[in-house]
């Protein structure tokens, strides 16, 4: 057995790999994800194996995302294609692999790791539930309801003049993934996704989506709010649909027309979080919660690692490697609770849990596309 990083002339083998261990069909993988996984496009030093005599037993895979957080941009691993081959699970291979993985983006420099998967698995790696999405259900009674007409919109086929509209939509987001041109051009082409658009004078607005079971889930949309809607109105007829789900990373971002016309709502978790670096990632999201930073600090630590005090002075905010006041010693999977889920899971002092309410959860989204 040896771990090693794959090679480009692995492409082949590790597309057959991972199809068999999935249970996918043949070019599953580039034709379902081409932005991360057409041959151009794989990062192979990225990519973890555990190889027997040539074979590759399991792998894992690390997906460097930069992502935009409400004017902040932090450096994250995504984890994605774990996978071992059918005769060879219960050999550990999955957890030496995501060892060393989690060992290098300690090494790199990155703050954070998300991932999407089974929460009993991942605990185990220090990934625990978090972020936040709130979906809205707007129902074709709904937009009856709200007056809401149908728009003329049009199928996205891959016009320049209409990409580059999408785009200045999508980047308008203040919670985004940083996307190349060619992503954006690729992931709109995707199997299964189809993408409308529609113009009124200087208003643009798209809609991507696929269709499912519960109605469109509606994977990402952008421009002015109102053509929104009526694009929807518009495939409700073209698709004889009764419902769609829309995501917001936050209550303050839905814009009033989408409240009027929805018909419920639910909050859940947007992925599963892991904390790479604290003091880094505190520093990345101080700029998005110093102004309500109360006087005082508390001091944050993951067991077996250093404090990492928070303090305010002044108009600054102060983070620093020390022990200071209010300590909070969690274990890892309790720290990203506490910080990118929710203080309520906790029975903190008063005072302590009066600084942490106002400070967290931070706030963590990724659009669907952009899931691994």
């Amino acid at each position: 057995m040896e771990i090693v990083r794959a090679k480009r002339e692995e492409y082949q083998k590790i597309q057959r790999f991972l199809e068999d261990a999935y249970g996918h069909f043949h070019n599953f993988f580039p034709l379902s994800y081409p932005q991360g996984w057409k041959e151009e496009n794989t990062q192979f030093e990225n990519i973890y194996l555990i190889k027997e005599k040539g074979e590759i037993l399991s792998l894992v895979r690390i997906f460097p995302l930069s992502l935009v957080q409400n004017g902040i941009e932090i450096k994250v691993g995504g984890i994605g294609a774990v996978s071992t081959s059918f005769y060879h699970r219960g050999k550990g291979y999955m957890s030496i692999l995501m060892e060393k993985a989690i060992k290098d983006m300690e090494e790199q420099g990155y703050q954070i790791s998300v991932l999407w998967g089974d929460r009993h698995r991942y605990k185990n790696f220090g990934y625990e539930v978090g972020g936040k999405e709130i979906e809205l259900i707007i129902s074709r009674r709904g937009l009856d309801k709200c007056n809401v007409g149908s728009v003329k919109a049009k199928r996205y086929l891959g016009q320049d003049e209409v990409l580059l509209k999408i785009i200045e939509s999508y980047n308008s987001h203040l919670f985004r993934k940083k996307r190349e041109r060619e992503e954006f051009y690729m992931i709109y082409k995707k199997i299964g996704v189809l993408t409308y658009y529609a113009e009124e004078g200087k208003s643009f607005a798209y809609v991507s989506f696929r269709s499912g079971k519960e109605g469109v889930s509606v994977e990402e949309f952008g421009g002015e709010p109102e053509l929104i809607l009526r694009i929807l109105r518009f495939l409700s007829e073209r698709f004889a649909t009764q419902q769609f789900i829309l995501i917001f990373p936050d209550y303050s971002l839905i814009p009033q027309p989408f409240i009027k016309a929805m018909s419920f709502w639910r909050e859940k978790p947007n992925c599963m979080v892991k904390i790479i670096d604290l003091k880094a990632t505190l520093e990345r999201y101080a700029r998005t919660i110093e102004n309500e930073f109360p006087e005082g600090e508390i001091t944050l630590q993951i067991k077996g690692k250093k404090p990492v005090t928070l303090k305010k002075e002044g108009d600054r905010l102060l983070i620093e490697e020390r022990e200071g006041e209010n300590l909070i010693l969690l274990d890892e999977i309790d720290m990203a609770k506490l910080l990118f889920s929710s203080p309520e899971w906790f029975n903190l002092p008063d005072k302590i849990k009066r600084i942490v309410k106002i400070v967290f959860p931070l706030k963590l989204f990724i659009w669907p596309f952009d899931h691994i």
